[in-house]
């Protein structure tokens, strides 16, 4: 959907939620004031904006995962977390921005979502080494990394959040089993 039409889409929605019954608009504000509250919750702990932005997105990503999963009919597990500590063989640690886990019909996979903003990632040589060197060494671990420079995560955190969903539904069959279900559909 083009900018302009979901701003009309946008504007269309606020429009009729002002002729709601006061009740329901009431009903409605106290869900949202809820759903402001988790996300502030689910924000902390996070070290940058840029992190707090994913994070916002990240949590209806996970949401989506589960669905999709349970409409396919498939035994899963999908967890999200923050700052979560990894350890290599050789004792070495990494605190990871996010990650996620699925466990589909008992096969894992991890993914490893980071937030690289400028001062820590991208300024000197010695930083993309260490960036590289740990890409390497959480692959060894199983995970798939994903990484965004902190101005893609500022200028637009949905796209980035859609890139990791596609990433992750490739990656664990879930487009495949949705390919299947299709043809199933049609064959019928």
């Amino acid at each position: 959907m083009a900018k302009d039409s979901f701003d009309k889409y946008i504007e269309h929605q606020v429009k009729a939620f002002k002729k709601l019954p006061k009740r329901v608009r009431d009903e409605i504000n106290e869900r949202l004031t809820i759903y402001k509250a988790s996300f502030v919750t689910a924000m902390e702990g996070c070290e940058s904006p840029i992190e707090q932005l994913m994070i916002v997105h990240l949590i209806d990503l996970e949401q989506e995962l589960m669905k999709s999963l349970f409409e396919l009919g498939k035994k899963f597990e999908v967890y999200l977390k923050k700052q979560e500590i990894v350890e290599t063989e050789n004792g070495k640690r990494f605190r990871l921005d996010f990650s996620v886990e699925c466990s589909i019909e008992e096969e894992n996979y991890k993914f490893a979502i980071e937030c690289d903003g400028h001062d820590f990632h991208e300024k000197t040589k010695e930083q993309v080494t260490r960036d590289k060197s740990r890409d390497r060494d959480l692959t060894k671990l199983g995970y798939t990394v994903i990484r965004f420079s902190g101005s893609e995560i500022w200028k637009d955190p949905s796209r980035c959040v859609r890139e990791v969903g596609s990433i992750i539904n490739k990656t664990t069959g879930i487009d495949d089993f949705y390919q299947k279900m299709i043809v199933q559909m049609y064959e019928r």
